[in-house]
């Protein structure tokens, strides 16, 4: 899979929420409910312009036509996020073989909030968004607690991203693509829906 970049253009809307994977099921004989989780929560993200035209509607244009509908995939960060902590440090993974949603860090401001419930970073292809405030200890190391869960299991060191965390998608709509108008270079009504890659 290509790995692209999204171009530098004005996004009227542009939000990345978190699916939840877990189902249910009722048993109508007993009247039980029982819960299906297999972990495998992924983000989408819905990118809505107006319009776009000139070389901004060019380079989207473009975009699409690389991505090839879901085939590749392109990075995109959550143009309506803002951190509310301010990751203070040089954050790096502390530890190796760490799964699930908690990670231990390493390298942040000494006994201090670093981050806010609902701040989020990346590692890998993926963002994480907190479920708990993130506070170091005397040593600078911190455990947050996040969804989705990790899907690669990092390694000792890997430093995360905390300014501008993106993900990489792959395009789900492609069936509705935007078309240039008639006579104008014009990119009209663009609604685009990505899905975690």
């Amino acid at each position: 899979m290509k790995e692209l970049t999204f171009p530098d253009i004005k996004v009227s809307s542009g939000r990345a929420v978190i699916v939840p994977s877990a189902k249910t099921q009722r048993n109508t004989f007993s009247g039980t409910t029982t819960v299906f989780d297999n972990g495998t929560d992924f983000w989408r993200e819905r990118v809505q312009l107006p319009f776009t035209k000139g070389d901004e509607a060019f380079a989207l244009d473009n975009l699409l036509t690389e991505l090839r509908g879901p085939v590749n995939g392109v990075w995109l960060k959550d143009w309506n996020y803002k951190a509310r902590g301010d990751w203070d440090g040089t954050l790096v993974v502390d530890g190796a073989n760490q799964e699930g949603t908690q990670l231990a860090l390493r390298g942040g401001a000494v006994s201090k909030t670093i981050a806010k419930v609902g701040d989020r970073f990346q590692l890998g292809k993926r963002a994480h968004q907190l479920t708990a405030d993130a506070t170091t200890d005397g040593s600078g190391d911190v455990v947050v607690s996040f969804e989705p869960q990790l899907k690669v299991i990092p390694t000792d060191g890997q430093a995360i991203i905390t300014d501008n965390p993106m993900t990489l998608y792959r395009w789900m709509n492609s069936d509705s693509r935007p078309q240039f108008d008639k006579y104008r270079r014009v990119l009209r009504g663009i609604d685009l829906l990505f899905e975690e890659a």
